[in-house]
């Protein structure tokens, strides 16, 4: 018994030794759709929809969002770790982005004159489930792989929210996209993409609301890689009093140093000598992306650009 377990432990190690040690690793971009972070009971469960803590408010249950928000003071300053600074807004249209589900008629051929006005005859056009988009985009509830698709979508809107709220316009897109509210453009974005903009709508468009009706008519030309259409209209609701140690640039102006070389050892720490930086007000980025007022690297226009790394 003693020679036979002695001969098998002979053997494995053996096997071991001759099999190749590699210290190379492989990156995998999958990652759970949800993590969770409290259980108080088997059927009540506090989650994370995303694998960063601070991008977007806690889900309580699997489909409502708390305004659940983490903060850190350090050496005086207030800093948010879990959770999103603003409370969710009020849904009048959602979005599929906040996992909802929405219709809206759609149709890849070139329509007539006059598409985006509410009076526009859209009979021959296909309805289907929002979001619209093309394999691989998780909010996509209906397949778009033409290069071009056009979106009516009618949503009723309570007069009480119109005199009391903003009204604010969120969308999800890629890639050209423009769209309007009652034949009135409010988003014309060029050639860029992202996810859950946020704008509000003017006094203007809502004049054109007030009967309880609006359409919102949209097209989007997908030019490379992925295509996605989806966006909804959402009253205010009161902001998350949070004290703003350092905002960023599109709730306040501010400036800083940069350099696009590579820099010395600790340019992180406090006591760095950056005397011959440059100063540019921020946002630091492209000029092809909105909100820059500091451009940095020039992206080529017949491509997107596959890796970029900040600092």
């Amino acid at each position: 018994m003693n020679k036979a377990f002695i001969y098998l432990l002979i053997t494995v190690l053996a096997a071991c030794k001759s099999t190749p040690y590699s210290d190379e690793t492989t990156k995998s971009d999958l990652r759970a759709p949800a993590y969770p972070l409290l259980t108080l009971h088997p059927h009540m469960k506090l989650w994370s929809m995303t694998d960063e803590l601070n991008k977007q408010n806690m889900t309580f249950g699997g489909s409502t969002q708390l305004p659940f928000v983490g903060f850190l003071r350090v050496d005086g300053a207030m800093y948010r770790f879990m959770g999103n600074k603003e409370l969710p807004m009020q849904a009048i249209a959602p979005m599929a982005l906040d996992h909802e589900k929405w219709e809206g008629k759609f149709t890849s051929l070139v329509p007539d004159e006059g598409w985006e006005q509410p009076d526009f005859d859209d009979k021959y056009w296909q309805l289907s489930e929002g979001a619209f988009g093309t394999p691989g985009m998780w909010e996509a509830r209906t397949q778009w792989t033409s290069s071009n698709i056009w979106v009516r979508r009618e949503v009723e809107v309570d007069p009480y929210l119109l005199e009391h709220k903003k009204i604010y316009l969120r969308y999800s897109h890629d890639d050209v996209f423009q769209l309007y509210i009652n034949g009135k453009q409010l988003v014309n974005t060029g050639y860029d993409w992202g996810a859950n903009f946020k704008v509000e709508v003017p006094d203007s468009i809502l004049q054109t609301m007030k009967s309880g009706k609006a359409l919102i008519a949209a097209h989007c030309e997908n030019r490379v890689g992925g295509g996605l259409v989806d966006f909804g209209l959402f009253a205010e609701e009161p902001a998350m009093p949070v004290e703003r140690v350092a905002p960023i640039s599109y709730e306040k102006e501010w400036t800083g140093r940069y350099t696009m070389e590579q820099p010395q050892e600790n340019w992180e720490a406090k006591e760095f000598d950056d005397s011959t930086w440059t100063e540019g007000q921020a946002a630091f980025g492209t000029d092809d992306q909105r909100n820059v007022n500091t451009p940095t690297i020039a992206k080529s226009k017949n491509s997107r650009p596959k890796n970029k790394m900040c600092h």
